[in-house]
């Protein structure tokens, strides 16, 4: 089977569509379609717009949802870690 050319688009590369397939907001987001499928059904992630039959995302609306979602949180460290021994920092507090 011959691969299909890839799609021709009358926007600049510097010009990203406003308009995202399920794939392509995966992809924007850096997530399988199953995951964002997941993040939109959890309300982390927007709901797609119907443009006459298509459905697409909003970047925009994509890039917000994506700055609200959480950091990871880094590991607890112990605030008095054990001293096997004087570290030459006891007189500074």
């Amino acid at each position: 089977m011959a691969e299909r050319p890839a799609r021709r688009t009358a926007l600049p590369p510097s010009l990203a569509p406003l308009g995202l397939t399920r794939a392509q907001a995966a992809e924007f987001i850096g997530v399988g379609v199953t995951t964002f499928d997941e993040m939109v059904a959890a309300g982390l992630m927007p709901a797609p717009r119907l443009a006459r039959s298509c459905v697409r995302w909003d970047r925009r609306l994509l890039e917000l949802a994506f700055a609200e979602l959480p950091f990871r949180e880094e590991p607890k460290k112990d605030p008095s870690p054990v001293r096997s021994g004087p570290s030459g920092w006891e007189d500074y507090q």
